[in-house]
């Protein structure tokens, strides 16, 4: 089963191989208690050739490490270290590969959470000519997905902490910035 947390069932291409990779590591079966979302450019249509199934969860059950340890840790490249709060895990699935970063919150109070709901919110509003922008310039020069939206967006500053301050921001003004964004993109017609 899979609910609104993974891939979503209507994804083609890379999407759709992200959600079977889901289904298949049986990520909510084994990672449930964790609260696993899916917060992946694959799925929000921003990834570029080699980009990770990336899933974020919530440390604060207890057993995190152990559980995933005996579950995937005998798959290909299998490792863990920590980064801050986060306990990280990253592996090679059958299809793509896979990174799991938890923290001792909710889901929803990370940041990797609320990035990857800018990004979805900014595509859904920019359509694919702004996601083309952005996979555009990640395949350039080789930009994570936070700072290649920044920029194409036009976000000053930290390019982190940008699209973290558009997590709180309403469609009409998300709306307005992609739209800024694309006509400064768009060639001058004449």
């Amino acid at each position: 089963m899979c609910d609104r947390r993974c891939p979503s069932s209507g994804l083609d291409g890379r999407g759709a191989i992200a959600r079977q990779e889901w289904l298949e590591l049986e990520i909510e079966q084994v990672l449930g208690s964790f609260h696993p979302v899916d917060v992946s450019s694959i799925t929000s249509g921003l990834d570029v050739p080699g980009s990770d199934l990336d899933i974020v969860c919530d440390l604060r059950p207890g057993g995190y490490l152990e559980t995933v340890r005996r579950a995937y840790g005998d798959l290909p490249d299998f490792r863990t270290w920590v980064s801050g709060p986060r306990t990280m895990v990253s592996f090679t699935g059958r299809r793509v590969g896979v990174e799991l970063s938890a923290e001792p919150q909710a889901v929803e109070l990370q940041q990797a959470y609320r990035h990857a709901l800018v990004a979805r919110r900014a595509v859904g509003l920019g359509g694919i000519e702004l996601a083309e922008c952005v996979r555009r310039l990640r395949r350039v020069d080789g930009s994570k997905t936070e700072p290649a939206l920044a920029k194409v967006l036009g976000l000053p500053g930290d390019p982190y902490l940008a699209i973290d301050g558009l997590a709180d921001v309403d469609d009409a003004t998300l709306r307005r910035i992609t739209k800024k964004a694309l006509q400064r993109l768009r060639p001058e017609s004449g």
